[in-house]
């Protein structure tokens, strides 16, 4: 490794420790306080070489920050709301592809009680079995027909998870309420892979990073809930991997059209990860002292990042004055 990419890489890390560890709600960057949040690690190669990990995560606002989201729509006044999102964590991403293929990701909410755990990552727990393989299967074939090697297809789940909340499935052994929570989606895809297709398009490969309570996958999102309700609230992560349709090039030599559709339902790779979110602030008692203790707690949070954040700038000082 070079001097630049040592130098590119401390200064980096350096500017991700001195990033305050609080979201200003006034912006609409895609961050979370995080006041409660669940995760779980699942396989999905070959887009992850190393298991990524699922994390859902609430905030309960309060009446200031509910008071900012009321003066931008001055219909909306609840007593109670939750901003509610999700990302994925992940080491190392391949989007590196002979087809073109797109990976997306949302979320589904169910009220269900259960244990997460045995098959579908959790989810056969929290759904039973024969909910999240025929749940599987609809999102399967619902995919395959929104599929048409247009713009829309980077929004194809979004599409799909939308049309099921305006026109729920009930016969799907599933809990009842699976589809009456607006969904957590992305109108982007996940990833893209490619390089070269056999139809002679060439793509740029592209992905969203590694996420945290700093930069979620999706913009704010409000429930006009209590947190209690939101806190039973269960994740059902729907994460899709599929090859793209692309539109036939007609082929003056075979006389035939080249290309066309290459997405099957066998072709479409596809996850349930359950998340339930667990309070962060859960304890014996609260009030002052529990408050005093938080604060000092992040008080030597910000302490330590700084003083490291230090160390590792003198460092790259020195070494500048040594290369120079």
């Amino acid at each position: 490794m070079g001097l630049g990419s040592v130098l590119f890489s401390l200064f980096f890390l350096c500017s991700r420790m001195v990033v305050a560890d609080t979201c200003d709600y006034y912006n609409l960057g895609n961050c979370i306080n995080v006041q409660s949040e669940g995760s779980q690690s699942f396989e999905f190669k070959p887009l992850f070489p190393e298991n990524p990990t699922l994390v859902y995560a609430i905030d309960e606002l309060t009446s200031t920050e509910i008071q900012i989201e009321t003066d931008k729509d001055p219909l909306w006044q609840p007593d109670e709301a939750q901003r509610i999102s999700f990302w994925l964590e992940y080491p190392v991403i391949n989007t590196t592809n002979e087809a073109f293929t797109l990976s997306q990701i949302g979320m589904l909410f169910t009220n269900v009680t259960g244990e997460l755990g045995g098959g579908n990552n959790g989810c056969d727990g929290i759904l039973g079995q024969q909910c999240a393989e025929n749940l599987k299967d609809v999102l399967k074939w619902m995919l395959l027909e929104e599929v048409d090697g247009s713009s829309e297809d980077e929004k194809v789940l979004h599409n799909v998870l939308s049309e099921l909340e305006s026109r729920p499935l009930y016969n799907l052994s599933c809990p009842h309420d699976i589809f009456d929570d607006s969904a957590l989606t992305l109108e982007k895809a996940l990833a893209v892979e490619a390089v070269y297709d056999d139809t002679g398009y060439t793509f740029e490969p592209e992905f969203l990073p590694s996420g945290n309570s700093s930069f979620t996958y999706t913009t704010p999102v409000d429930r006009e809930r209590s947190y209690e309700e939101q806190v039973r609230k269960i994740g059902v992560g729907i994460v899709v991997r599929f090859p793209i349709t692309l539109e036939p090039e007609y082929d003056p030599t075979s006389e035939q059209y080249e290309g066309g559709r290459n997405t099957t339902l066998d072709g479409i790779q596809l996850e349930l990860v359950c998340v339930r979110a667990e309070d962060n602030n859960s304890g014996d008692g609260a009030g002052g002292d529990t408050a005093g203790e938080e604060e000092n707690n992040e008080n030597l949070a910000t302490l330590t990042r700084t003083s490291l954040a230090g160390v590792l700038v003198a460092f790259m000082a020195a070494l500048l004055t040594v290369y120079y």
